[in-house]
Formats: C-alpha cells, structure tokens, sequence
C-alpha cells in the first residue's frame, strides 16, 4: 500500500496491489485506490477533540498554580513599596512581571477554549486587509510599506472570517517585528492558487529579517510558549502563542501552516481549501473509540 497526496487536487489517495494468480499461472495484476478525504477529515475532528480536551485541563492547572504564585508576590511587593529604599524602577520591573504572570493563565485558556469556526463564504482579499489594520494598530507601520500580490480573479473562500482575519494577523505581527531593526526592511503578501477544480489558496507571508531561531525550528514552533523574544516593555506580547493560534485556526479550517526560513529571511505560508466539504457524522459506535479524559490535573481536562 503507498499513500500520498494528489498535488492537483490536493486529495489524500492511497493504492493497494495484488497479483492475481491461478495456481503457478499469472493471471495480471489489481490496483485499489481509494480517496482518503473522509477518513482524514473524521481524524482530524477526533484529534481536535483530544487536543481541546488537554489545553483546557493544562490550562486550568497552570491557573491554579500561578493564582497562588501570584497571590504570594503581591504581599512582599507591597510591603516594599512602604520601604522608603526601595528602587522604585525595580518596583515597576517587578508589578509588570507580575501582571504577566497573572494574564498568562488567560491567554493559555483562550488558546485551550477557541470557538469552533463559523463558516460563510468571506473575501479572502478583505480579511488580509482587516489582519494589515490589525497589526499596524498593534505595532505600528512598518518603514516600507507591505507588498502584496495577489491574482485579480481570487474567488471567494468559505472560512470564519474573524479567526482568519486573526490568523493572518498573528503571522504578519511576527514579519514586521523581524524587520524592526532591518536597514532596509521587506515585507510581502502574496496569494496563489494551486491544484484543479475549487483548489486551495495559499497564502505566504515574506519578510527579510533574521530568520526564526534555529533552536525553535528544531523543536517545534508551534508549541505554545515556543519563544525566544524579549519583553523588554514588560508588555503581554512575545509569550509564544501566536503561532501556535494561528495553526489552531488553520488546522480548523482543513488548513496547515508551513515554515521555511533562513538567513535571507523566512516564509510562512498558510494552505487553506477554498471550500470546506462537509464532515461526516460521528456515529455512536464511532464515538466510543475517540478518546477520553478522567480524573483531575493537566493531563485530564474537562470535555470540550
């Protein structure tokens, strides 16, 4: 059996062969394939479902413990505001430190409970226009401006326009601060469409700056907290959950995010299907093989 992926139609295949024999004679040979769409698509719900059920029971154990690391730094903080040699620059270093320990249970559970998508049929175009706005409010215009080059004859994308909207955001927020300190920075969007029939889009974000950390590439980085930036500002950005959202949203609309970077800069691409088939209904027999959690802790999550 060899199983691959159509690269017109994007369509998982599989193909089985069989010799055909009567006795010592041959007789030929059979090829089975078979389209591998629906089983993907019941694999990757059954995924989804595990994968919520574990960020909302890892989350809730970080909020715990970090609840009680944040109540017991509250106390001493206060009583060296009252300390008259107390440096009132490390007292702002240490309440802003505290802040963002205290909203990163937030966060990580907004990652763990992100809504299902809602899907209609959006202006793929549009949404990339709504994640430019977005950035540039969050960190401002680049020095150049954004190129972006996309075909006149883009046609409509079924999606949740406000999650992909987000997801194109978060990639462009990373581009933009790579190019902060370029001396000539560049920055792309560009759309194309692969593959026959409805197809998909894929659309690549371009920036010349350093490149991603080797060490995060070689990890994983789209495992949430997978950062090395700084947080100078004591702000609540560089936590290491914009990536991993952005594939979150992806991967909900049959979609995927690839990476390719180096010293020339990086390229990070979102690949998703310009219609989004329906998914087969889980049936009970089906249900009662999908995973399930028990008990307390991070590793048992309530179900989503």
């Amino acid at each position: 059996t060899y199983s691959w992926e159509d690269q017109e139609t994007f369509c998982p295949l599989s193909v089985t062969t069989r010799r055909l024999k009567h006795g010592r004679q041959s007789l030929g040979a059979m090829a089975v394939v078979r389209d591998l769409s629906g089983e993907q698509r019941l694999q990757r719900r059954a995924a989804r479902v595990e994968r919520r059920a574990f960020y909302q029971g890892l989350a809730n154990a970080i909020g715990h413990e970090v609840g009680n690391a944040c109540c017991s730094l509250i106390m001493p903080l206060d009583a060296l505001r009252k300390c008259e040699a107390a440096d009132p620059a490390l007292l702002t270093m240490a309440d802003a430190g505290t802040a963002r320990l205290a909203e990163l249970p937030k966060l990580f559970i907004r990652f763990a409970n992100m809504p299902d998508p809602q899907f209609e049929s959006c202006n793929l175009v549009d949404l990339i226009y709504a994640a430019i706005r977005k950035v540039y409010e969050t960190v401002g215009r680049p020095a150049r401006p954004i190129h972006l080059c996309c075909p006149p004859d883009v046609s409509p994308i079924e999606a949740d326009g406000g999650l992909l909207a987000e997801c194109f955001s978060l990639i462009l927020e990373n581009a933009v601060e790579a190019v902060a300190d370029s001396v000539d920075p560049a920055l792309g969007i560009m759309v194309e469409r692969r593959g026959a029939g409805p197809g998909r889009l894929v659309v690549s974000f371009t920036d010349n700056g350093p490149g991603f950390d080797a060490e995060v590439l070689e990890s994983d980085p789209f495992s949430p907290f997978s950062t090395t930036k700084s947080w100078p500002d004591g702000g609540l950005r560089h936590i290491g959950l914009g990536l991993p959202v952005a594939e979150r949203i992806a991967l909900d609309h049959g979609g995927q995010v690839t990476i390719r970077s180096g010293r020339g800069g990086s390229v990070v691409s979102v690949s998703l299907p310009v219609s989004q088939p329906a998914l087969p209904r889980i049936r009970e027999e089906e249900r009662a093989t999908l995973p399930s959690h028990q008990g307390s802790g991070a590793g048992s999550p309530d179900s989503g």
